[in-house]
């Protein structure tokens, strides 16, 4: 993995937010196009930029590409530099400015934090839909806790008074947290009690046969599929929430712990212990606990860039834009 000083805010012209849901993603739809118009107000204030952009074809795609960790690299003539960039990363011009304020530096920072924020709420998404096909349904009281969360935030979305929604917000954080350390604690034991069903000479074969081991083991699986489902929505709404309220120190600190707690639940062992269980709906069982291995290296990487956006004063920029949102004026 890069350093995360490597790692640039990557401000795209269009994000999908359709995964999330209706009201979901519509809200953080708007959030985001809020805090990107309210970007490109900033780079319409850099010295130089609006002139510069003239010379690019109004209706392309490009990204200002900021190289060496400022808001722009000051060059030995006294100049700011930054690249612009075709859509296929070709460098298509060098910007140079008189000086960049820092107001700028704090718009991209919010609202790449916000992206990011997202995006792990995406991934986890489709790893849950995943094991929506192999799940018999969310019922149990541990769940309800979080599905109780994930309820309060959705009414949180609803509300027009700031102080309300904020207010709403917090109360799904504070039930999301209790929930998901109530069901990653029953995860852990459910994984570990789960027997592996007879050796077979190869997976699901004990299908259409009678055995105590495999019901048994089926009935043990069924539950954790369901705790696993809910572990992944409660932290994938603890992400939503802290997006939406735009408190990203505070993120870092419940989703590395809420990530902590699902690591400590075993999940590779998950993975093996659901390889002999039925195939049901089209979906191997061991598939949803497979993704989620090979989406963590993904999540971390994700995670250490957060957390270096909310702790930094300098990162780079990828900023995408079409000339035409900075030349006009609102």
């Amino acid at each position: 993995m890069k350093d995360k000083k490597d790692l640039p805010i990557i401000i795209s012209a269009e994000v999908d937010f359709s995964v999330l849901g209706g009201s979901e993603g519509k809200f953080h739809k708007d959030n985001y196009n809020v805090g990107r118009s309210d970007l490109l107000k900033e780079l319409r204030n850099v010295s130089g930029l609006p002139e510069m952009v003239k010379s690019l074809q109004g209706d392309k795609l490009y990204k200002l590409v900021v190289p060496e960790g400022k808001v722009l690299q000051l060059g030995k003539d006294g100049l700011w530099r930054g690249e612009f960039r075709g859509k296929d990363g070709t460098i298509k011009n060098i910007a140079r400015f008189k000086k960049a304020g820092p107001d700028l530096m704090r718009a991209a920072t919010a609202i790449g934090s916000q992206s990011l924020l997202i995006y792990m709420s995406i991934q986890l998404s489709e790893i849950k839909s995943q094991l929506e096909a192999i799940s018999h349904g969310m019922t149990r009281d541990r769940i309800a806790k979080v599905l109780a969360g994930r309820s309060l935030y959705v009414t949180g979305l609803k509300f027009k008074d700031p102080v309300e929604q904020s207010l709403a917000f917090h109360s799904s954080i504070q039930t999301l947290c209790e929930g998901v350390r109530l069901v990653t604690g029953e995860l852990a034991d459910r994984i570990e009690n789960a027997k592996d069903p007879d050796d077979q000479p190869s997976d699901h074969l004990y299908i259409g046969r009678k055995s105590s081991k495999p019901v048994k083991a089926q009935a043990e699986m069924n539950v954790a599929v369901q705790l696993f489902g809910a572990a992944l929505l409660g932290i994938q709404t603890l992400a939503e929430c802290y997006a939406a309220l735009g408190e990203h120190e505070a993120a870092d600190s419940a989703l590395l712990e809420s990530f902590e707690l699902l690591e400590g639940c075993n999940i590779q062992s998950a993975a093996r212990k659901a390889r002999l269980l039925p195939v049901q709906g089209g979906q191997l069982p061991q598939a949803p606990w497979k993704t989620y291995l090979e989406e963590v290296p993904k999540l971390q990487t994700l995670m250490e860039y957060h957390q270096h956006l909310s702790h930094s004063e300098n990162a780079k920029m990828e900023i995408e834009f079409r000339p035409e949102e900075i030349i006009r004026r609102r």
